[in-house]
């Protein structure tokens, strides 16, 4: 980001969520694609009441809202509300995007002359938020033109060329353990669940030096990875066989090949990419069939400390897909695993519980991690979809166990061998 200041900041990200949405035509807007997903017009709302309540609000500025009704539609604490947000023609997106405009002058004509500490953070919170429902608005469009029969792409190929890459050779890369810090403490901004940061006492382990391939996932296909119910949870193997899940979401048979529908329309499926789109049971049943496990969150996160946040594949770099691991990047020599930050969220086998002496919106009212502290797993690292904002050693994330529609990805992890 070239701005420095919060208000640059701030401006600079909502300008990058509108360059996300001009490839869209007005009907993509208001469908979504079932479940709890949200219209993108709704996404759109959603952060700019966001920023009304918890910076221009809280903040106690002098201004006129615009649209006073529009809490019942983009307050998430109005549940009632919000199991038709598919139906709500009303609002238009031209009437969402005028509120944009309004809230967005509000933002500038108070913090134009510079914010008080409290203000500064609730404004960059908001910065946040409003990268967090970027991620979301491309995950959720991505499943919505997969549903349509035409399988529409979003946007014309980023790169026409991507060069052939073989993946480097599946090594094991040992951490010694011992007592490491866990969480984020000090300067820079942090969400709730990130805090407090506190010691911890690990056991040695091991890291997969990359993220789990296409083709590696295509051996736990064809070696009956779906059909062995000892390699799956019990909820796991019930979601499986419920919802008929042979393969990740996104995959699809052409002949004797695999397809993988991508932001860019249906493509081959590259053996060497990352595979994703996999739930935390696929992600579970995969790690045993290889004879290791998921990577614990203290084991993820104090080997991400030694890691280069500058090489993620993040929102930033415009590719919105996972890469393969360049064998120099997961060469013998390297110390820290690769692909650590970026391309896929990595499932771990912890839950996104609170660490102890949590204390909920201590910090900053509106913390949206404050509504998603559950025995559900944690992820790790960012994604392709990820705002660099977003991508540290300590963030934490919660998907929920069964779903495959965020770019999550797979490491392996394993005890030392005795």
């Amino acid at each position: 980001m070239t701005g420095t200041g919060p208000l640059e900041r701030f401006l600079e990200t909502r300008d990058r969520t509108l360059r996300l949405v001009a490839p869209l035509a007005a009907e993509d807007f208001v469908a979504a694609g079932g479940g709890d997903a949200s219209p993108v017009k709704w996404h759109l709302g959603h952060t700019t009441w966001f920023v009304e309540r918890y910076f221009l609000e809280t903040g106690g500025f002098r201004w006129r809202r615009p649209a006073p009704e529009y809490d019942d539609l983009f307050d998430p604490g109005r549940r009632a509300f919000h199991r038709n947000r598919a139906r709500w023609t009303r609002p238009t997106v031209a009437e969402v995007f005028a509120y944009r405009r309004a809230v967005e002058e509000a933002v500038g004509n108070a913090a134009g002359a510079g914010l008080a500490p409290g203000p500064e953070a609730a404004l960059d919170l908001a910065t946040r938020h409003e990268a967090l429902h970027q991620e979301l608005i491309l995950a959720e469009l991505k499943h919505l033109l997969w549903q349509n029969p035409l399988r529409p792409a979003y946007r014309e190929p980023w790169e026409r060329r991507r060069p052939k890459t073989n993946p480097a050779p599946l090594r094991f890369i040992p951490f010694p353990g011992g007592e490491v810090g866990i969480g984020h403490d000090g300067p820079g901004f942090s969400f709730a669940n990130e805090r407090p940061r506190r010691r911890r006492l690990l056991a040695p382990f091991q890291l997969a030096n990359r993220l789990a391939t296409n083709g590696e996932f295509l051996e736990f296909i064809a070696e009956g990875g779906y059909r062995t119910r000892t390699l799956w949870p019990a909820d796991g193997w019930e979601a499986r066989e419920a919802r008929g899940w042979e393969a990740p979401l996104y995959w699809e048979r052409e002949g004797d090949d695999w397809t993988e529908f991508t932001l860019e329309g249906r493509r081959p499926l590259d053996p060497a990419a990352p595979v994703g789109h996999a739930s935390w049971f696929e992600a579970q049943a995969f790690a045993r069939w290889r004879g290791c496990r998921l990577p614990r969150e203290t084991e993820w996160e104090s080997a991400a400390a030694r890691a280069d946040v500058t090489e993620a594949n993040v929102l930033e770099t415009g590719r919105l897909a996972p890469l393969p691991a360049p064998g120099d990047r997961a060469a013998p020599g390297r110390r820290s695993p690769a692909q650590l930050f970026g391309d896929l969220w990595e499932w771990t086998g912890s839950a996104h519980l609170p660490y102890p002496g949590y204390r909920p919106e201590a910090r900053l009212p509106g913390d949206p991690t404050t509504r998603f502290l559950t025995t559900g797993p944690v992820v790790r690292g960012g994604s392709c979809l990820t705002s660099a904002l977003l991508v540290r050693a300590t963030t934490r994330h919660h998907i929920p166990a069964g779903d495959r529609r965020h770019a999550t990805g797979i490491r392996l992890a394993r005890d030392p061998r005795v």
